[in-house]
């Protein structure tokens, strides 16, 4: 009887594994969950940039 269970178990978890990797390992379920932060972080580095060149030119502005 624990053979079978422990069986059964076992084609569960398998059926588990195959259903949910199936949903991941997509390419455009990977570029769904990763575009947001991809887009978040290029707008951060534009925005990040104007600041940053702000900055300088009125350092240069600074005598020394």
């Amino acid at each position: 009887m624990p053979a079978e269970s422990h069986r059964e178990e076992d084609i569960f978890e398998s059926q588990f594994i195959d259903r949910h990797l199936s949903e991941y390992a997509s390419v455009s379920s990977i570029v769904r969950e990763v575009l947001p932060c991809e887009l978040f972080a290029t707008v951060g580095g534009v925005i990040a940039e104007i600041i940053y060149s702000g900055m300088t030119s009125e350092l240069e502005m600074i005598p020394a």
